[in-house]
């Protein structure tokens, strides 16, 4: 697996398939965040904060006591979502808010997020979800902000892969890390509403995956 340490990483979107690929991404990028003097925000569902408190524990990360200093935050996906509808612009800006604020204090932020919180009834359209990630996109370039968007394959349909896809200068996929060829965020937002379409099958993301793993190969 690439190191996550050695570089620049900006907006990176893990696809994983189970927690076990998941641990290996979260805990150290967490570790090492809050080792370099940087703040870490989590983003897991409302049911998984006890599981994640114990991985995290265990894998030498003192969580009482970074939550108590203000270097590490935990939000649930339900928390992410607004009652009356969830909205791009506005998300982005209570986001920033937050960014803002902690880079006053801290080294950098470091926000890392299952995007389960999209699968919370209503679900986000693949349309939003790929409007959302772009915006996101924009907001930390620039930033001394590193971010990680994690997408189960099995849960998430083949138009949010491909949404992700699209919104991600970076990919990881079965442990390896890959320049995104499908990047293309600032058109989405340039073009828009013309190109936030992310329709998908199964083929066309398998499609995209194989040619993710063919060009680190070449």
């Amino acid at each position: 697996m690439s190191d996550l340490r050695s570089e620049h990483d900006g907006h990176t979107c893990l696809l994983y398939e189970d927690f076990n690929e998941q641990k290996a991404v979260v805990l150290p990028f967490i570790r090492d965040g809050l080792r370099n003097g940087e703040h870490c925000l989590f983003v897991t569902s409302e049911r998984s904060v006890y599981d994640w408190s114990l991985e995290l524990q265990a894998f030498g990360i003192d969580v009482k006591g970074e939550i108590e200093k203000g270097a590490f935050v935990v939000v649930t996906g339900e928390q992410m979502r607004q009652s009356a509808g969830f909205n791009s612009i506005v998300k982005a800006r209570e986001l920033w808010r937050l960014v803002e604020t902690k880079l006053v204090d801290f080294a950098g932020v470091r926000i890392i997020g299952d995007a389960e919180w999209a699968l919370i009834e209503p679900c986000l359209t693949a349309d939003q979800l790929c409007h959302w990630e772009a915006t996101a996109d924009l907001l930390y370039k620039g930033e001394s902000v590193r971010t990680i968007c994690m997408y189960d394959i099995n849960r998430h349909s083949p138009s949010d892969i491909r949404a992700a896809l699209r919104t991600h200068p970076m990919a990881q996929v079965a442990g390896r890390r890959y320049a995104n060829p499908f990047y293309e965020a600032a058109s989405i937002l340039d073009n828009e509403p013309h190109l936030n379409k992310s329709d998908a099958d199964g083929s066309m993301v398998e499609g995209m995956l194989r040619r993710l793993r063919s060009a680190l190969a070449s």
